[in-house]
């Protein structure tokens, strides 16, 4: 009987530490491929966390559950004006030297966060590895998004010579319009994008696997381009890099651990797979500028692209799914 007692202390104790954010796994001394991974309480394979996400979040209490609940409410009780009030510190706040958290999130509305959208872009930034995501409602919306928050009217877009369809049309019929420049170029040519950046540009774009064709573009050496210019620009003329990473999916493609700067995917495609509706990621490795973080993660509350509860939950199951298939038995 004793024996008993002191077993459940000392669970209550190890799950009260749990949520105090305490248990962060280095005890275990794991490693995958020679490098320990760590993740909220113990150390998990790629693979394990792929399929899984995160085994605590603070984004929901979900401790007991194997699936996480869906939550269908649009509107957040805020049981006192102080509470109202840090929720709308904790989403505006856009210093760059410091963030402002509390141990739960606090929700108000949908279209600024809610549990299921939250939790659906903390598992696709960990597929991708890296800090953040932010979901959309289409696909088009995540590229328009990232581009919308880089460019400005004199800017200038590098895109690879080959691209989706409806890219092309945004790039070649919608960007002139607001006075930003579009150049093609093989971004298989090193020497010919290299010849191609001018001061104007803040954006090389491009697909590998490209669509339709299924070209492979070379990353590093893209990355190491746009490293070699921004060695003498200043930070707010940075050129940044974007993949749309929709073909090879963070299950066997992690463009952001190569150094590009933002991803884009479609999420019916590959990464959730069931084609049942039209939502987008967009995923950035670091927080080094987070005015820029925080201007991409309010665009979907100014154009109301909000996601569905259902959609969330239908998204986290597709990309457990679609792990388990490339798998293998």
């Amino acid at each position: 009987m004793n024996n008993h007692r002191l077993l459940d202390e000392k669970h209550a104790s190890m799950a009260k530490k749990r949520r105090n954010g305490k248990h962060n796994g280095k005890h275990s001394g794991k490693k995958h491929n020679g490098k320990a991974v760590k993740d909220g309480g113990g150390a998990y394979s790629p693979e394990t966390r792929l399929i899984w996400g995160k085994s605590y979040t603070p984004k929901w209490d979900y401790s007991h559950h194997v699936v996480p609940p869906l939550s269908s409410s649009s509107t957040f009780r805020l049981t006192s004006t102080r509470r109202g009030a840090q929720g709308f510190v904790e989403f505006a706040h856009h210093a760059d030297d410091f963030t402002v958290r509390t141990k739960a999130p606090i929700y108000i509305y949908d279209r600024l966060g809610e549990p299921n959208k939250d939790l659906l872009e903390e598992n696709l930034a960990m597929a991708e590895q890296g800090e953040c995501a932010v979901t959309f409602a289409t696909g088009m919306a995540a590229v328009s998004g990232v581009c919308g928050i880089l460019l400005g009217s004199g800017s200038e877009i590098i895109a690879h010579k080959i691209l989706y369809g409806c890219t092309y049309s945004l790039f070649k019929n919608w960007m002139p319009r607001y006075k930003i420049n579009v150049k093609w170029v093989d971004f298989n040519d090193r020497a010919a994008l290299d010849r191609a950046i001018t001061p104007n540009t803040k954006l090389l774009y491009f697909e590998t696997p490209v669509n339709p064709t299924l070209e492979l573009i070379d990353i590093g050496a893209v990355v190491e381009v746009a490293a070699r210019h921004n060695k003498h620009r200043k930070p707010f003329h940075k050129i940044y890099t974007v993949v749309d990473n929709t073909f090879s999916t963070p299950f066997c493609q992690r463009p952001l651990e190569l150094g590009i700067d933002f991803v884009v995917e479609s999420l019916t495609k590959g990464l959730c797979g069931f084609g049942r509706f039209w939502w987008s990621a967009a995923c950035k490795k670091r927080l080094a500028n987070s005015r820029v973080w925080a201007s991409l993660s309010c665009s979907p509350v100014s154009a109301s692209d909000a996601n569905s509860p259902a959609g969330c939950g239908i998204s986290r199951a597709g990309q457990e799914d679609r792990k388990r298939k490339l798998s293998g038995p």
